[in-house]
């Protein structure tokens, strides 16, 4: 029963990242580029005045470097979070986590924007030091201490808006059992599905916390590049080598993730979004259960 529940999840995550690939190659490819100017106007229609101050995580990535580029050329003050030293935070490590929230308050006046934006995928089985699967502690657990930590100490502006960066891969994620999920690792595929549908529990649940803020999670499209180094051979050579001609870019993506940020007055607090579009990703789930895994993700990171 175990290998066929591997191999369902591996063909499962490659039909999702397939199929998706295929959709947003017909949808980029009548679609107005998403240049920063227009991205500068749907800010100043959208924008709901809060203090251009953005907090990003996973800016050294693909899409994470186009980010950069956007804000730069928008005029944001970007702010990366990182240790008193000025060292790179380990997002594996809640501890550093909690010392990053702490510099961001110390150093900088209230963030208006979030983007939780790095991740990993298909690593091998690893606990950190706290003791949580690899792929849930780095995608998941330390952005939700992250959001708690700096709502904690006032470092959010009134009315910000957060995004999670989630992946439709979320679709095969599992929350079997709320009280072991964060220990259990059952391959990497199901691991990094599992901390993306965490992901989307997170926006839900902050919502329901903290309805003054707006929390969204997002599918950035299927964007070839570093993430997938640990994939299929034949398919890192694929997406990385072929596929990049027809597959959504680093560019469009990060385009994408901006316009629905600054357009976040208009979304569904709490939802998570395909393309603009919120899809009931969580209505398979117990609520209950949901509400459970988030309260101890929650406690982990007090």
């Amino acid at each position: 029963m175990g290998n066929l529940q591997y191999y369902w999840t591996v063909f499962h995550v490659y039909l999702i990242g397939f199929m998706f690939a295929v959709l947003e190659f017909f949808r980029d490819f009548g679609r107005r580029p998403l240049n920063t100017g227009f991205i500068r106007r749907r800010l100043e229609t959208g924008g709901a005045n809060l203090p251009k101050r953005i907090l990003v995580t996973g800016i050294d990535g693909n899409i994470g470097s186009e980010l950069r580029r956007h804000l730069e050329l928008l005029d944001f003050e970007i702010v990366v979070p990182e240790k008193a030293d000025g060292s790179p935070v380990d997002l594996s490590s809640l501890a550093e986590v909690q010392e990053a929230v702490n510099v961001v308050a110390q150093r900088f006046s209230t963030i208006g924007y979030v983007i939780c934006n790095a991740g990993v995928m298909l690593y091998p089985e690893v606990r950190t030091s706290d003791g949580i699967e690899y792929h849930k502690a780095v995608n998941a657990v330390s952005h939700i201490g992250l959001i708690h930590g700096l709502i904690a100490v006032g470092a959010l502006a009134h009315q910000a808006r957060i995004l999670f960066v989630s992946s439709a891969t979320a679709r095969a994620g599992r929350l079997d059992n709320a009280f072991t999920m964060l220990t259990h690792y059952e391959s990497g595929y199901q691991a990094y599905a599992d901390s993306k549908l965490l992901l989307c529990v997170a926006a839900k649940e902050f919502a329901k916390i903290y309805p003054d803020h707006t929390f969204i999670a997002a599918h950035p499209g299927i964007v070839p590049g570093p993430l997938y180094r640990h994939t299929n051979l034949v398919f890192r050579f694929l997406i990385n080598n072929v596929l990049v001609h027809f597959v959504r870019s680093p560019k469009v993506a990060a385009g994408q993730l901006l316009v629905m940020l600054f357009s976040a007055s208009q979304l569904k607090n709490g939802a998570y979004y395909e393309d603009g579009e919120p899809v009931g990703i969580l209505d398979r789930l117990d609520p209950e259960a949901s509400e459970n895994l988030f309260n101890k993700v929650i406690n982990r990171c007090s």
